[in-house]
């Protein structure tokens, strides 16, 4: 984005919160004001026909209370049942452990029904998407500790082993992808993010911090060159090493465009008379804008990212759920045959 020139006797601009201004939260679809900037530059977005205004307004992770405390009530059952493992009278053979076996095995089968309901056309008037993903994210944990407490905390024969270690693949794999997905949704059941809108975040929250600091031109040629670094395309190896080096690559572009702007606010409150509690208010205001810039730019970094990522574990997840409903049938009829 070009930067902006003012002369010294332009007005000050308004101070406003950036998250007035950055779009973080859902904006109205309206005409932007006169003196809005079209998006530009490596941030501006790589294709048209996006609205405006549909960037992120959640959290990075927005997993609600009950989810952390339902995990955290299944951890507990793990670790109490590990505890106690010899102590116990439950038998994967016999009475209340044959029975966990079986519940857990059947709630397994179940999870077949999620994808079934996202692409069979009959079972689409079959209740909303969203509850349907709930209940296999339930379901894909509470069978595995269903099963867990049938085994005994222990793997057994060849094909119990088996059994066992193919479900917690891909118990463990449907952790990460719970992960993965909320990176690129809006909360763990909200619409798919979009790069485009991202994108168009990130511009306002540049243009934004480019407007409060019209006096200083050269602003936004620094900004590209921070984008620069951390938005270069990179192969598969170099966006897992950008990910892990965002942030200090992050700190790096913040101090270096602090070194730019302080000198900036100083001489211009010298022209302008300010005291020194104006000043800190100003540098207060300014780091609050390029804060809300920088996180636009990792949050645009961290969506080309996870979305790879996410069409990987898609391509890996649905081949491991079938090795372990290949793996349980065997481990059942072995263990009723023989």
């Amino acid at each position: 984005m070009p930067p902006q020139t003012a002369t010294h006797d332009a007005p000050e601009a308004p101070v406003v919160h950036p998250s007035a201004q950055t779009g973080f939260a859902p904006r109205p679809a309206q005409a932007p004001p006169p003196t809005a900037q079209a998006p530009q530059g490596l941030l501006a977005p790589e294709a048209p026909g996006a609205a405006p205004g549909t960037g992120p307004d959640a959290p990075a992770d927005s997993t609600p209370a009950a989810t952390w405390a339902f995990l955290a009530l299944l951890a507990a059952a793990l670790g109490w049942g590990w505890l106690h493992r010899d102590t116990g009278d439950l038998t994967p053979e016999t009475g209340t452990g044959y029975w966990l076996g079986i519940v857990g095995a059947s709630l397994m089968l179940t999870l077949v029904l999620y994808p079934m309901r996202k692409r069979l056309r009959f079972m689409r008037r079959w209740g909303a998407v969203r509850h349907w993903f709930r209940i296999h994210m339930i379901t894909g944990v509470v069978a595995p500790v269903l099963v867990v407490y049938h085994a005994g905390f222990q793997t057994g024969s060849v094909n119990g082993s088996v059994a066992m270690a193919a479900m917690l693949t891909v118990a463990g794999s449907g952790l990460i992808g719970r992960f993965v997905y909320t990176k690129i949704h809006y909360g763990l059941y909200g619409r798919r993010a979009d790069m485009i809108a991202l994108r168009e975040d990130a511009e306002s929250a540049k243009g934004a911090l480019t407007r409060r600091l019209a006096f200083a031109p050269q602003l936004g040629h620094r900004m590209t060159d921070v984008e620069t670094r951390v938005l270069r395309p990179r192969g598969a190896l170099g966006r897992a090493w950008q990910m892990v080096a965002l942030g200090v690559s992050l700190n790096l572009g913040r101090r270096s465009l602090r070194r730019f702007i302080r000198p900036a606010l100083r001489q211009r409150a010298r022209e302008k008379g300010w005291s020194r509690a104006e000043l800190k208010h100003q540098r207060q205001e300014v780091d609050a804008f390029l804060t809300a810039y920088l996180a636009s730019v990792r949050r645009v970094v961290e969506f080309s990212f996870y979305e790879r990522l996410f069409s990987l574990w898609h391509v890996l997840h649905f081949p491991l759920f079938l090795l372990l409903i290949g793996a349980g049938i065997v481990h059942v009829i072995a263990v009723h045959a023989y």
